[in-house]
């Protein structure tokens, strides 16, 4: 009876215990266990059948050897009668699922001190590994990580500095354990600090915030922090955890594009170019507002191609409107080139602008967007316009000279020819006043009156040669037309051919056929030059004998009258 009643009280003891425990006999059979063992192994034990341990099977550490009962921890404290401490083992249950453990067995002896069975008390080490395990891969990555991660007390003082940390900022962990964060804080920035430790402290996350810090060799780089609260097991923020991204490159490439993407906008408003692009998957146009200017457009309106297309003058733009479609729709590669000309809807001017374009292809290598830009040519084109007439008209107008030339050139052919002839008047008029002379040699009166008159024959003679020249202008009415006594220059004719007329009135009894071939160029005399007048009447009067046969253009047939 009081046997029963140990057993009663130890199985009350057993039951009480919060982990895992069980008894057995001197021999290893199982008497008794707790509900927190039965949990641990999966499974009830067999009561005086299961020996040395209730798992369904145990492992060594490695996962994979298995461990034979008769060397188990309880195994060997029953046969050694000697405790067993720190060996852990690994059990798996009936449903596959496995726990790290780690068996406590006790021998216990009776009264006489013979071996009376054992106890074992089991303690789970999986949460405990499982967090050693995660603490160690957490570890790896923060020190395998690019990004600098310090951890700081909420007062600021560094705690932790990993390898990367090393890295951007330049100095060693022992260098910065246990010092405050404001040592990595440029001097303008120093408010910084205490604004990121109260939202901390009110337990909020600091994420993204871009700032400067210093390094050890006095730079300042860009960062870009990403600060959260660190937790006791009761959840008392006792810290903070700081992960900085060194940003310096970007930031300066950032800076570079900018100031490409001003320049760049400079440059076309200095050039008043406009920028469009097609998205080329949903036929949208974004424009720039200089483009926008240029077209017409409304700034905040959104534009497509039909609205594009509706700004084209409906004469001579369907070439090349075909093919910026198929560039569109189409994909067909290459570039857009071409000169349109608008209607302005907001003034309703006509404008000419050079349009050019090309593909923006993806990363596939498929063509993505239509990038373009829109020049206003108007003058240029307005010029180049008013070019073409110019030479058009100037073209007219040497056509015109060149038939005014030809005209002046048949008519001073016509009129070398008569003149040619009548310059022998003034030589047959020398040559009879000498023969004159020479049949009076002893008359003084004679000599002196014939001689004045070849004198004046020389000086006819002359001036007949230099009005030949002048009579080349007339058809460019050169020169200035004046009135003309007809009875002075025929008096001035009459004397000149005084010999001649009386020589010749026995043969041409006043006949002036020869008169019409040169009715002509009379006329265009007397109205341009009085001097001319007399050289053409000379030309006359000493011709009125018959017509000779020689023509100026060849031909037998006498120069007919002007009509």
């Amino acid at each position: 009876m009081p046997a029963q009643n140990n057993n009663n009280t130890e199985n009350q003891i057993i039951n009480s215990i919060p982990n895992a425990a069980y008894l057995t006999d001197h021999n290893g059979f199982i008497l008794h266990c707790n509900s927190a063992a039965a949990k641990l192994w999966g499974r009830e034990p067999a009561i005086g059948l299961d020996r040395y341990c209730g798992a369904h099977k145990a492992f060594q550490l490695d996962g994979h050897t298995p461990v034979d009962p008769e060397s188990c921890p309880m195994a060997i404290c029953l046969r050694t009668g000697e405790p067993v401490q720190g060996q852990e083992i690994i059990i798996e249950r009936p449903d596959g699922t496995r726990s790290y453990i780690l068996p406590n067995p006790k021998p216990l002896f009776d009264a006489a001190g013979n071996l009376a069975g054992g106890i074992n008390l089991i303690t789970d080490l999986t949460a405990q590994r499982l967090q050693n395990e995660g603490l160690t891969h957490l570890a790896a990555i923060v020190e395998s990580s690019d990004d600098a991660i310090i951890s700081k007390t909420l007062e600021g003082i560094i705690t932790s500095w990993n390898k990367s940390a090393e890295r951007i900022f330049g100095y060693k962990a022992d260098e910065m354990i246990g010092k405050h964060i404001s040592t990595l804080i440029p001097a303008d920035r120093q408010d910084e600090e205490p604004a990121i430790l109260r939202q901390l402290a009110a337990g909020r996350r600091v994420d993204h915030f871009e700032t400067e810090r210093l390094t050890s060799d006095g730079r300042i780089i860009n960062i870009s922090l990403t600060i959260s609260p660190i937790r006791d097991a009761s959840g008392t923020i006792i810290g903070a955890s700081k992960i900085a991204r060194d940003i310096t490159s970007q930031k300066r490439g950032e800076l570079l594009l900018r100031l490409g993407e001003e320049r760049f906008r400079m440059a076309v408003s200095a050039t008043k170019l406009g920028v469009w692009e097609v998205d080329l998957r949903t036929g949208l146009v974004t424009c720039s507002d200089e483009c926008r200017v240029i077209l017409g457009l409304d700034i905040d309106s959104v534009a497509d191609l039909q609205t594009l297309e509706a700004l084209l003058h409906p004469v001579g733009n369907t070439r090349a409107l075909l093919q910026l479609k198929a560039l569109v729709e189409e994909n067909t590669g290459g570039d857009y080139d071409a000169v349109h000309r608008i209607v302005r809807p907001a003034d309703h001017k006509h404008r000419w602008v050079r349009v050019r374009g090309a593909y923006f292809h993806g990363r596939d290598g498929r063509p993505e967007r239509l990038l373009g830009t829109l020049l206003d040519i108007t003058p240029e084109k307005e010029a180049e316009l008013h070019l073409e007439r110019t030479v058009q008209q100037r073209t007219v107008e040497l056509i015109k000279s060149n038939e005014r030339l030809g005209k002046s050139n048949r008519d001073l052919e016509e009129f070398a020819y008569i003149a040619s002839h009548d310059l022998q008047e003034p030589l047959r008029k020398i040559q009879t006043f000498i023969d004159m002379i020479r049949e009076n040699p002893g008359d003084r009166q004679a000599f002196d009156k014939y001689f004045v008159k070849i004198s004046d024959s020389a000086r006819r003679m002359s001036t007949l040669i230099r009005d030949v020249l002048n009579y080349s202008r007339l058809s460019n009415a050169e020169g200035t037309p004046a009135e003309t006594d007809l009875n002075e220059v025929l008096g001035d004719v009459l004397s000149d051919f005084e010999s001649a007329i009386t020589e010749k009135s026995n043969h041409n009894n006043g006949e002036f056929a020869g008169h019409h071939r040169r009715s002509r160029a009379i006329a265009a005399a007397v109205r341009q030059f009085a001097g001319e007048c007399i050289e053409i009447l000379d030309g006359i009067a000493g011709n009125t004998g018959p017509q000779p046969t020689h023509h100026p253009h060849g031909s037998g047939d006498p120069v007919q009258p002007a009509g």
